[in-house]
């Protein structure tokens, strides 16, 4: 969808799927950066599915994760499409939080259906969860709802699918 979106809107995106891709697009530092930690269907041999290609992913995408980790120090992110129980995933977010402890910035996830477990369980990791009747609010929501001078450190909106 985010790839979609930016060739209908005739829009630069650079696209990093491999550690190969993700250093060179560094060097070029672009403006729009989309990083698919699990691979893109255009290059299978790239998807992430199993525990083997979870495993395999950490160590042959070390940068990719890195810059993740850094990013999450410092940015409020939005998870959007996004289950927050990936394991790679946990791993920064564990390491974000042994780092900073309740310092680490709050961030967000939208969910389409309320359910008060999850949304606890989200909170003990410091992502707060913002709960919508249907996707077709979502752009406002991003829009209008969550401005982006509410937060002290910079907004970084990362859609992790």
């Amino acid at each position: 969808m985010i790839e979609r979106t930016y060739t209908e809107k005739s829009l630069d995106l650079t696209v990093s799927a491999t550690e190969d891709d993700f250093r060179q697009s560094l060097a070029a530092n672009p403006s729009n950066h989309l990083v698919k930690l699990h691979g893109t269907i255009e290059r299978p041999t790239t998807v992430v599915l199993t525990r083997t290609d979870y495993s395999r992913a950490r160590t042959e995408r070390r940068v990719m994760f890195d810059m993740l980790r850094t990013q999450m120090l410092s940015s409020t992110f939005l998870f959007l499409g996004f289950s927050l129980t990936d394991p790679n995933f946990n791993l920064l977010l564990d390491d974000v939080r042994d780092t900073l402890g309740m310092n680490a910035p709050v961030s967000y996830t939208v969910q389409s259906q309320r359910d008060p477990v999850k949304m606890r369980y989200l909170e003990s990791l410091g992502t707060n969860t913002i709960s919508i009747d249907g996707w077709n609010v979502l752009p406002d929501l991003v829009r209008e709802d969550i401005p982006r001078s509410r937060y002290r450190r910079r907004w970084c909106l990362n859609a992790v699918l």
